[in-house]
């Protein structure tokens, strides 16, 4: 009996605090300076027999970035004098991305024989506070959101390189490196638990070195740092009511 009652307070808490939760994804685009990374790519062409021969493919830009937040939401918001609009309404929570890009440089005349690229990945994983400051009330549920949050986090990069010419950089290693991320959003609610979302900001980050095995002279580095900008969904288990 006594098992049965903690497990009925177990999941009366758990069904209480999941109410709090919301799951977010997000698709953007994210520019990464990676001056490293190219002149590395620049020095490769420049080793070649015929540099003029030597074309980049891929040369580190930017591309896809995908996120997912889960969050918690820490109060209400005091309602206004305003009846159409409710105060500040905070959130913490996780959240996770995926970073890629690649650079690739290959001979045009005989790209069998002469072809470099870099396969590059990152997962950033960190945490969020996000402040709701403006939020429009109708029909006693919230519509529109606007907020800002900064995000530090941690970000693990993976390299590889497939070469036909085998160089000291043949075998970089991987890397971790901080990050904090600040950006401005909104979300719209379609229906009082799912919104659309948009966020606009910028990743900054000092990056890290990459090592070869066997010479640490030699250490380009990636730098994930840049521009953010994302739609996504979102989906509340605790509709917001008045």
């Amino acid at each position: 009996m006594r098992k049965i009652i903690i497990i009925s307070l177990c999941l009366l808490a758990f069904a209480q605090a999941k109410a709090q939760f919301s799951v977010s994804y997000y698709a953007g685009y994210a520019s990464y300076d990676m001056k490293d990374m190219k002149d590395l790519h620049k020095m490769l062409q420049e080793t070649w027999i015929n540099s003029n021969d030597a074309v980049y493919a891929d040369n580190f830009e930017g591309g896809i970035a995908h996120t997912i937040d889960l969050g918690y939401r820490l109060n209400k918001g005091e309602q206004k004098r305003n009846i159409y609009e409710v105060g500040n309404i905070y959130e913490v929570g996780l959240k996770g991305s995926l970073y890629t890009t690649k650079g690739h440089l290959y001979s045009k005349s005989d790209p069998g024989t002469y072809n470099s690229s870099f396969d590059m990945s990152a997962i950033r994983g960190g945490v969020y506070i996000r402040d709701y400051f403006y939020n429009r009330i109708s029909n006693d549920h919230i519509k529109l959101s606007v907020f800002y949050e900064l995000s530090p986090a941690i970000i693990f990069s993976r390299i590889k390189q497939d070469a036909i010419i085998r160089t000291s950089y043949s075998k970089l290693q991987n890397n971790t490196c901080w990050s904090i991320l600040g950006q401005l959003g909104l979300r719209y609610y379609v229906t009082p638990a799912v919104g659309i979302n948009a966020t606009i900001g910028y990743d900054f980050t000092p990056g890290a070195d990459f090592y070869t095995e066997h010479s640490r002279d030699i250490n380009p580095s990636d730098k994930w740092a840049g521009i953010r900008a994302s739609l996504g969904v979102s989906y509340t288990l605790n509709k917001w009511k008045r």
